[in-house]
């Protein structure tokens, strides 16, 4: 099984909270996860703000950064490139989707068209998941 995580998946695999058991047994039981080149970023700062919230102690968030690189290091990555903005940038009108969402759904649309095995798309963004499902992924 191959899973794309967004961002709002990626978080709950190091903060507790309301789905993080079924995106740990998910990550667990795939194959390959695979996400944008933009949750690095996206991962630092709500990991930051999770800290500066006191969501997260400060050993907490080296534990979370730390597991986050080592996971990285094994995640399949899709990297910027002007057909994939511009194909998210089509996004945000057709789905009325935030900038980097359109992002998370252009580069997994364009992995499940590229992959013999079809994709999981996983998001707790109920917009972002309509338009996965809109455009033929599956979604958990």
């Amino acid at each position: 099984m191959i899973v794309y995580l967004d961002t709002s998946a990626w978080v709950k695999l190091f903060v507790e909270e309301s789905g993080s058991d079924k995106v740990r047994q998910i990550v667990g039981n795939c194959t390959t996860v695979c996400t944008h080149l933009i949750t690095y970023v996206e991962i630092h700062a709500a990991l930051a703000r999770a800290k500066r919230m006191h969501r997260l102690t400060d050993a907490n968030w080296q534990t979370a950064i730390n597991y986050f690189d080592l996971e990285w290091q094994h995640t399949m990555v899709v990297s910027v490139d002007e057909p994939l903005i511009r194909r998210a940038a089509s996004l945000t009108l057709a789905y009325k989707l935030r900038g980097y969402d359109s992002v998370h759904l252009a580069a997994a649309e364009m992995l499940n068209k590229q992959l013999a095995e079809r994709l999981i798309f996983i998001s707790f963004d109920n917009e972002l998941n309509s338009a996965s499902s809109a455009l033929g992924m599956n979604c958990e």
